[in-house]
């Protein structure tokens, strides 16, 4: 599953030939947002979308010259790609944006539209074969919101940008629902659009703060994702289970992780009862992993992160296979490590109570026309107290203009803040500079 998610995140999104929407949902009931979404990731198949996304300069020119070294039967830049661009290159850092709102501004639309509605995934099954094609499309439609957000904000249009951006944060909320990898998506959209706050929230009026905090506060105020998408993981592995009883050869199911050949000839020599009692157990360590891990969740955030010897298999890969270890190896090889996602969902959480406060902050520099000396001037003490490291977030004003805000996090986290940090990709699909982390009015 970890493979698969590390395809979704990091390859841009290709054309697509045939509709998401029509895959995905064979017959629409237009109440569930998803299909909205789906409408909304359709228009950003066409290929072209990636061209604005990565815009630069010299984009062009290099493009060309990519394709110039490239040889026969290899990938290149498309036509239109080249004309695009082209076209591109004539044009601002800002033109670009606008041209990329104006031509998939419907795709905002629709998503804003899905909001409204409840959302949940509509495939009737969902397997551990199941390719949600969708993902690496909705993470693109969070980059649109932020292009959207930078040519409002730059024609004047705060309340649009800020409106963009609570819409925002309430889809890349909603799809991060029912599987590990649906976390992670919507974490890591919810994840551009903090750092597009952090850099533009200097600039939305007292009103535009008082939505932005309410919004941290309200997904703030649902359970965590994490464990429904636990409790949809928990299925999957149960039903990978029967996938292999139903199966004389199990070699397939195992790769590198352990001897997948000694496993299948062990499991050969099995009966049926035999058999039946083996997934019968590994069915129940699985459902107990399970349990246990979502049962953390019911503590501090501090506590839900297990220790890494936890969340590591017990099982020596090459290690004897006997029938009396198959329920442990098949319970093992099917259940995913949680230890990423659940890390990324605490430093989630953070950036939302650092986004409330941020609001507070520079609401109180509106009123005041200027900061305030402690956090406790803005924000009651729960709001202050960060439950992930234990202590108060961390407020520095560095000159009574510019300042810092943090949370000190965990060892495993470090400490943490509002703004988007992967190395070498800018905020905006553009080359801009990169941008300091402190806020100044």
């Amino acid at each position: 599953m970890i493979a698969i998610l590390a395809a979704v995140l990091i390859l841009a999104p290709a054309f697509q030939d045939r509709s998401l929407y029509k895959e995905i949902v064979p017959a629409p009931t237009g109440k569930n947002g998803y299909e909205e979404y789906l409408q909304a990731a359709d228009l950003l198949t066409d290929g072209l979308f990636s061209v604005y996304l990565n815009w630069s300069p010299s984009q062009y020119k290099e493009m060309q010259e990519a394709n110039s070294r490239l040889k026969d039967g290899e990938w290149s830049n498309t036509q239109p790609q080249l004309d695009l661009a082209k076209n591109l290159s004539k044009m601002d850092y800002l033109g670009v944006q606008e041209a990329a709102a104006k031509r998939y501004g419907r795709a905002i639309k629709l998503m804003m539209l899905g909001n409204g509605k409840p959302v949940f995934d509509p495939r009737k099954q969902i397997s551990s074969d199941t390719m949600f094609r969708e993902f690496s499309y909705f993470k693109s439609l969070a980059r649109l919101v932020v292009a959207d957000v930078y040519q409002k904000l730059a024609n004047g249009d705060s309340s649009g940008a800020q409106q963009d951006l609570v819409a925002g944060l309430a889809f890349s909320h909603r799809i991060s629902q029912g599987t590990i990898i649906a976390a992670l998506v919507g974490i890591a959209s919810e994840a551009i659009l903090f750092s597009c706050y952090q850099e533009q929230l200097e600039h939305m009026s007292l009103r535009d703060m008082e939505r932005a905090s309410n919004m941290a506060a309200a997904i703030l105020a649902e359970p965590c994702p994490i464990i429904a998408c636990m409790q949809g993981d928990r299925d999957l592995c149960l039903s990978g289970l029967k996938l292999i009883q139903d199966h004389d050869s199990v070699q397939s199911f195992f790769g590198g992780d352990v001897n997948g050949d000694a496993v299948s000839k062990v499991w050969k020599t099995l009966g049926p009862a035999q058999r039946q009692q083996v997934i019968s157990d590994a069915g129940a360590r699985i459902s107990q992993t399970f349990q246990d891990r979502i049962a953390r969740f019911s503590g501090p955030e501090s506590s839900w992160l297990p220790a890494e010897s936890d969340d590591t298999p017990t099982l020596d890969a090459k290690a004897t296979v006997t029938s009396d270890l198959l329920p442990t190896i098949f319970s093992e090889v099917l259940t995913p490590s949680f230890r990423q996602a659940i890390m990324a969902s605490l430093r989630n959480r953070a950036q939302l109570r650092l986004l409330d406060l941020h609001a507070r902050i520079l609401a109180y520099r509106w009123r005041n026309r200027k900061l305030p000396s402690d956090l406790k001037e803005v924000a009651p003490d729960n709001l202050i107290n960060d439950p992930l490291s234990g202590q108060p977030f961390r407020f520095e004003s560095v000159d009574g203009i510019n300042y810092d805000l943090y949370s000190m996090g965990i060892p495993e986290t470090g400490k943490i803040q509002l703004k988007y940090r992967r190395q070498n990709v800018p905020s905006y699909g553009g080359n801009l500079p990169p941008q300091s982390s402190r806020m100044s009015p």
